[in-house]
């Protein structure tokens, strides 16, 4: 998540701090969980629109961990937390198949209703992959050099979108509303564009 120009985590905080202003000023409650690690850290239950700075202090310092366990940091969540009306998980759902299929499974549980947001790449990112990288996992330190030829570049983005295809079915399949949400669309206009037209806001 840490990875892009703006970072996805970045761009999910801005955006969770902009839905989370949008259920305040409805009077909605709401609590910030970030999960890492397998585990779920839980902020303050937010109750009333005055506490909108408190909400975007809180998502400004999340705390942050080094490796990807969605299902086990939604087991964990659920176990701490009050049943809600809504669950929205922002990811990029950087994990192996069975794994994303096991934590979908789980948010649709977490909650009344559940919404997946999609972080990826936009397609200026994608069009600057070209020539030699270096790749790191933060998560087991493994280190790679690739070169990206065009060839390479067309196989990776044909993976991308399968992939994402995937998740968006998976989604389908267990009542998940999924929303996509690349990062080079301002978090604003994500905001008013593809999460209403997914009545995950009514702004």
């Amino acid at each position: 998540m840490d990875d892009g120009a703006p970072s996805r985590f970045r761009y999910a905080q801005e955006l969770g701090a902009m839905l989370g202003t949008v259920a305040l000023l409805g009077s909605d409650v709401v609590a910030v969980h970030m999960l890492a690690d397998g585990a779920s850290w839980t902020g303050a239950r937010l109750a009333a629109p005055h506490l909108v700075t408190e909400l975007i202090a809180e998502v400004g310092g999340l705390p942050r961990g080094t490796r990807t366990d969605l299902a086990a940091g939604l087991r964990d969540y659920r176990r701490g937390a009050e049943p809600a009306d809504l669950a929205v998980l922002l990811s990029d759902g950087l994990a192996e198949p069975a794994a994303l299929a096991e934590a979908v499974t789980e948010l649709a549980t977490s909650a009344h209703a559940a919404t997946f947001v999609h972080l990826v790449e936009g397609a200026p990112a994608l069009e600057r992959l070209e020539g030699a990288f270096e790749l790191w996992d933060r998560e087991t330190g493994e280190r790679l050099v690739v070169e990206v030829t065009p060839r390479v570049r067309a196989t990776y983005e044909e993976r991308v979108e399968a992939a994402a295809k995937a998740l968006q079915e998976q989604c389908a399949d267990r009542g998940v509303t999924y929303v996509r949400a690349p990062t080079d669309v301002a978090p604003l206009d994500l905001l008013f564009g593809a999460a209403r037209d997914a009545r995950l806001v009514s702004v």
